[in-house]
């Protein structure tokens, strides 16, 4: 049985460029495209043969699920082809990569539909396929590949020479733009300079009239009818400061003796502040015994004896003015005082301030090479000198020899605490005409009187010398020839009432 038509049907997962028939053999019909997946074949007589293409098909995203079927609108039993019932088809590669090595996930090329992928830039470089390109290679368009930039370049587009941004660590690092292309040199070119300031860092042109510069408007060099002057150009050169210089092109200043200069930079009209004018000249000195004032040679300040440079800068003094000290606290500038600073005293002789501590008088402020105002820490004031002891008859009271209690040979901590006496006896630090009783003045000391230890109770001359002895003590004591005994020697008895021992009477 002859069909009379059948379709032909491509899976819907399946993208296809065209699907036409080909071929006829015994065929009489019409073979036409329905869709993009669709054949309509009709008007098949006896036995027929066909071929059919299938182009442009591109795998799905994932292995489908359906599959390609040819199907007879004809009951009967011819079959069109035994395989058409199960056209398969599977993917090899891993996504991104559209082709591949045998390492499935090592890309040959990459999908350019980003419903499949958005990675579809292939970078050969490692066999990948990349959103964009990595720095140092760009993109070529029509194949949407990855390219390595010119070995100057740090990044560029389009093309392998047009740089975007240099790498500022080569010696290629001034870009330099012209025309939408870039190129990485190694110094901008003559009206440009190079700006850090812009990003990514390249060359800037020059504010004109400059023919070089390192700057927007600082100037290396000028272009013709400009001369070049502190960093700018000028049509005309600051007057009476600079000279024009026609061969150089620059404006050159005056000669650092002049303040201002006229026709040559050697022809002064007026001097500098550390020049003076002489006979006609500027001079950086003046013949002695002049020196420079107010830009001319003349004699020295009324208060100096000598000067150096310029008027007011003593070298020496008059040592029987008012004002008879040099002062040597500015070694540039020297003036004639009439007392010296502090730490500083004033020297006659030598018409001069000295310091105080270079002398060897423990004192940091003084008033003459021997007198001293207050001393260094651990030094004790004495009459205007700083001692490293203090002195008999004073004691120390925070740094100054203080006097003594006019009864003191010497003190300690205060006046009144004597340690000595000049006349009197010392008796618990102080001073007295008489000892108390019990004492006797020794060496001007009140010593203890004292026998056998405690006995005497008073003495005369010496301690050692009682006139009576300690009454009420166990056992009892009693006076005889300037001794306390307990038991009265022969010819002798103990009486109580005056504790002593008293001569028995003839002719006991």
């Amino acid at each position: 049985m002859v069909p009379s038509s059948f379709k032909i049907s491509l899976a819907s997962s399946f993208g296809v460029g065209s699907l036409t028939c080909s071929s006829f053999i015994g065929f009489i019909g019409t073979c036409s495209m329905i869709s993009a997946n669709q054949l309509n074949v009709t008007g098949i007589l006896g036995i027929s043969k066909m071929t059919f293409t299938i182009s442009g098909i591109t795998s799905p995203l994932s292995q489908p699920s359906d599959y390609t079927i040819v199907t007879s609108f004809d009951s009967g039993n011819n079959i069109i082809d035994q395989s058409s019932t199960d056209i398969k088809f599977a993917i090899a590669c891993v996504l991104p990569c559209k082709t591949c090595t045998t390492n499935t996930s090592s890309c040959l090329s990459c999908y350019n539909n980003t419903n499949i992928s958005q990675y579809n830039i292939y970078f050969p470089t490692n066999n990948s396929c990349l959103l964009s390109c990595p720095t140092g290679y760009y993109e070529d368009i029509p194949t949407l590949t990855c390219f390595v930039c010119s070995s100057t370049c740090l990044t560029c587009s389009f093309s392998i020479n047009n740089c975007t941004s240099c790498n500022q660590s080569s010696s290629y690092l001034a870009l330099y733009i012209t025309n939408y292309n870039g190129a990485c040199l190694s110094a901008c070119p003559t009206l440009f300079y190079l700006s850090n300031s812009t990003t990514p860092p390249q060359c800037v042109s020059c504010v004109s009239p400059c023919l070089s510069c390192t700057g927007l408007t600082s100037c290396l060099s000028c272009a013709s009818g400009y001369y070049y002057y502190s960093q700018t150009c000028t049509s005309n050169c600051p007057v009476n400061l600079t000279i024009p210089n026609n061969a150089t092109k620059n404006c050159d200043a005056c000669n650092t003796q002049c303040a201002t200069c006229s026709g040559t930079i050697n022809n002064c009209i007026t001097c500098s502040s550390t020049a003076a004018l002489y006979n006609g000249q500027c001079v950086s000195q003046c013949p002695s015994p002049l020196v420079i004032n107010n830009g001319v040679c003349a004699n020295c300040d009324t208060s100096c004896k000598t000067c150096s440079l310029i008027y007011i800068n003593c070298t020496a003094c008059y040592t029987n003015s008012s004002l008879p000290y040099l002062s040597l606290t500015n070694t540039s500038l020297g003036s004639c005082l009439a007392s010296c600073s502090f730490t500083y005293y004033g020297d006659l002789t030598n018409g001069a301030c000295f310091k105080c501590s270079t002398l060897p008088l423990n004192c940091d402020n003084c008033s003459s090479a021997s007198t001293c105002y207050d001393c260094n820490s651990g030094y004790i004031f004495y009459n205007s000198q700083c001692l490293n002891y203090t002195p008999i008859g004073y004691y120390n009271n925070s740094g100054m020899a203080t006097l003594c209690n006019s009864s003191c040979g010497t003190c300690v901590n205060l006046a009144n605490n004597c340690t000595s006496c000049i006349s009197l006896s010392l008796s618990y630090n102080r001073c007295i005409a008489n000892c108390p009783s019990g004492t006797v003045s020794v060496n001007l000391i009140c010593t203890a009187c004292t026998y056998q230890g405690y006995y005497c109770f008073e003495c005369y001359n010496i301690p050692t010398n009682c006139t009576s002895c300690y009454r009420n003590i166990t056992p009892p004591v009693y006076l005889i020839g300037g001794s306390c005994l307990s038991s009265c020697p022969n010819y002798t008895y103990a009486d109580t009432g005056s504790a002593s021992c008293l001569p028995c009477v003839s002719p006991c």
